[in-house]
């Protein structure tokens, strides 16, 4: 049952990927993914905010919200919380660290924030993840 919705996880995620990219052709939106993904990993533990992003690119707050999702058809909030779920999806499957600590190297607050975001973008609690993926 969960194999099936990972694929269509996945396959939806390429479809988004493969609209936007249709919507960029110049490849923008890809490359403020992909470099935005890589602070947001580079920044964990720490929690990264929109403030930091636009600070990086030189940019005000709400003109970088703006840019990104006209860039990307994403807020930068939400696609930093899912990179960093995503992260914590591979640590779950690649350790045994426990969730408490899982939480924190991703940037989570506490575990119950943590259990309760991963819940919303994967449908099942973290160890049930662990538990049918791994």
């Amino acid at each position: 049952r969960f194999e099936v919705e990972w694929a269509l996880f996945d396959f939806l995620f390429a479809y988004e990927r493969c609209a936007h990219q249709a919507r960029d052709s110049s490849g923008e939106g890809q490359r403020l993914l992909d470099a935005v993904r890589s602070l947001i990993v580079a920044s964990l533990p720490k929690a990264i905010d929109v403030e930091a992003l636009a600070a990086e690119y030189g940019m005000s707050r709400s003109h970088f919200s703006h840019f990104f999702r006209a860039c990307t058809g994403l807020t930068p909030a939400h696609f930093a919380t899912q990179v960093r779920i995503h992260e914590a999806a591979r640590l779950l499957l690649g350790s045994h660290a426990p969730l408490k600590q899982i939480a924190l190297t991703c940037g989570f607050p506490n575990p119950s924030h943590f259990c309760k975001i991963f819940r919303q973008l994967h449908h099942m609690s973290p160890a049930s993840y662990r538990q049918a993926m791994g």
